[in-house]
């Protein structure tokens, strides 16, 4: 099971979806919750207007939450496994 945070449901506030700091929040509960294993990074979440996509690449590298090996797997490890299976 993979979770898509596109699907978002009720039990996050809408408002994390605007706001760099809440989509960060929203990774780490899911990395808390399932797994950095099951959790790919896609180029069409989060979407954060002006924001600069090589940004949002540098914030998962740099959380604080997430181990090197854990950001590595859901910036591309995570997406190599599931293409080769």
């Amino acid at each position: 099971m993979n979770a898509d945070v596109c699907h978002r449901d009720h039990s996050v506030p809408t408002c994390w979806f605007s706001s760099f700091f809440g989509l960060m929040k929203i990774v780490e509960i899911f990395v808390e919750g399932i797994g950095a294993d099951r959790i790919q990074w896609g180029t069409d979440w989060p979407y954060l207007g002006q924001q600069p996509y090589p940004n949002v690449i540098r914030a998962i590298q740099e959380a604080p939450f997430l181990s090197n090996e854990d950001s590595e797997k859901i910036l591309s490890l995570n997406a190599v496994r599931f293409l080769q299976s």
